[in-house]
């Protein structure tokens, strides 16, 4: 409903007080008009839908904040589409050559070059996200120009909405428009400037770095005792490591409970970007943090239920938080543990971690690698491992019997497990409201939940467009 609100908004506003909608005027450049300033605020809004506000991701997790993200790109497109067919259409002559006449016009024009430009770099970072981000330059660099060009986007739209959105003639609309514009370059400067400035001052440096398995660095913190720092097991934070720029932060879990504050743990899988130099850093180095971010945790959770962990790869560093959160509640549900890694040298990552929750919990755990040697990381009791790629009758193993649809779960790992998994889940009775899920990737996500979530995203953005227009014709015709 907010985002109804501050999307049609603008546009009920600059139709009923701007003028312009007149009886027998041409429908079609209104409703183009109309969709432009939809689109304007779809634009702005986009700032706000990053996943870097918690009062949004926080509320309603991370997976959903970005895929609304992602879907609200693609419908924002389409409503570009909308707006700039609504002019080709300004006139009686619909011929296809006339049409394409009109619109090459529109393209070549001088006046309307902001606006040209701002659809094409929209449609290039779509296309670019969505298909080509992980081809075509490092994470760091594909952030930096991602976020560049929606600022130069932004900018070139508002500039061509005030020269020539006629709609644009009342006060209330355009300082809606205003409103949003400031809020969305305040978000810039609140994630970029001063959320680096709050993180340096909390004062973590680095304390010490362990290998724990191939490619995998455990990155140790330490804070003032005094520090100001707050977090619940499974969530993350943004860390920029020594004096870089916050546009070289990267996610990661916290590995660590709160009790151990002011020291912070963090599992850090090399990925070939920033991540490479975690294991070269030295004691002293500081980190800037941004965080804590993530609903991947216990809170509102029945943990009076039987609790079932899916984890794959390094996904196991916030199931492990959570699994260590409650071993300190010393809760007397079981607790069941699927880990699938690549490699079997991975399970050694158990190693320090599950013996002494193991005392805590009735815990049952199965480790299943692909290649390499595995090993009973743990030589510990209702430990298995098994060399064997995650399905389905794993999951059925593990549980043994106990039904699935009395239990909360959490899931976290690479898209395709993960898919498979909340798959697998819901087909053995789980709701959707107990299930926890959190990826630290971009990519639409395929499983059952994630489709649906589109599918109601659509359904919001869909009833954008269909205010705007039909509040454009009622404008013409009352």
């Amino acid at each position: 409903m907010i985002y109804l609100v501050l999307t049609v908004g603008p546009v009920i506003a600059a139709i009923s007080l701007g003028g312009g909608a007149r009886h027998g005027q041409n429908l079609a450049p209104l409703i183009g008009r109309a969709l432009g300033i939809l689109a304007m605020a779809m634009l702005l809004l986009q700032f706000l839908t990053s996943g870097r506000f918690e009062q949004i991701s926080g509320r309603i997790g991370l997976d959903r904040t970005m895929g609304f993200h992602r879907v609200a790109a693609g419908a924002l497109l389409l409503v570009i589409v909308g707006h700039i067919a609504g002019f080709m259409f300004r006139a009686q002559s619909w011929a296809p050559d006339v049409l394409l006449a009109r619109l090459a016009a529109m393209i070549t024009s001088t006046g309307l070059l902001g606006g040209t430009l701002a659809a094409g770099i929209l449609l290039l970072l779509v296309l670019w996200a969505k298909y080509l981000r992980h081809q075509m330059a490092r994470y760091e660099i594909w952030r930096l120009l991602h976020g560049g060009l929606a600022v130069a986007a932004m900018v070139l739209a508002l500039h061509h909405s005030f020269v020539h959105a006629r709609l644009f003639a009342d006060p209330l609309g355009t300082g809606t428009i205003i409103v949003l514009a400031v809020i969305a370059l305040g978000s810039i400067g609140i994630i970029y400037v001063w959320r680096l400035y709050q993180g340096r001052a909390q004062g973590f440096v680095v304390d010490a770095v362990h290998t724990r398995a191939p490619g995998i660095a455990e990155l140790i913190l330490r804070g003032p005792k005094d520090g100001a720092f707050r977090f619940t097991a499974g969530q993350f934070a943004w860390l920029t490591l020594g004096r870089r720029h916050s546009v070289t932060d990267n996610p990661f879990s916290i590995l660590s409970l709160p009790s151990e504050l002011p020291r912070l743990r963090f599992m850090i899988r090399d990925a070939g970007d920033m991540t490479h130099t975690v294991p070269a850093l030295v004691p002293g180095t500081p980190v800037a943090i941004d965080g804590p971010h993530g609903s991947f945790t216990l809170q509102k959770v029945d943990i009076s239920k039987p609790v079932l962990l899916i984890a794959g790869g390094i996904g196991i560093v916030p199931v492990l938080g959570v699994l260590a959160q409650l071993a300190e509640y010393r809760i007397t549900s079981p607790v069941y543990l699927l880990l699938a890694v690549r490699d079997g040298a991975e399970l050694r990552l158990l190693r320090d971690q599950l013996p002494g929750l193991q005392e805590n919990l009735d815990l049952r755990a199965l480790c299943l690698f692909e290649h390499g040697e595995g090993e009973d990381p743990t030589n510990i009791e209702n430990i298995t491992v098994q060399k064997a790629r995650y399905d389905q009758t794993h999951l059925v193993r593990l549980l043994d019997g106990r039904d699935a649809a009395e239990m909360v779960a959490f899931v976290c790992g690479p898209p395709v497990m993960m898919d498979a998994a909340i798959d697998d889940l819901a087909v053995m009775g789980v709701l959707d409201a107990n299930i926890r899920m959190e990826r630290f990737d971009y990519d639409a996500a395929n499983d059952i939940i994630s489709r649906r979530q589109r599918q109601h995203f659509t359904l919001i953005l869909t009833a954008g467009v269909v205010i705007t227009v039909l509040a454009t014709i009622l404008s013409v015709w009352m």
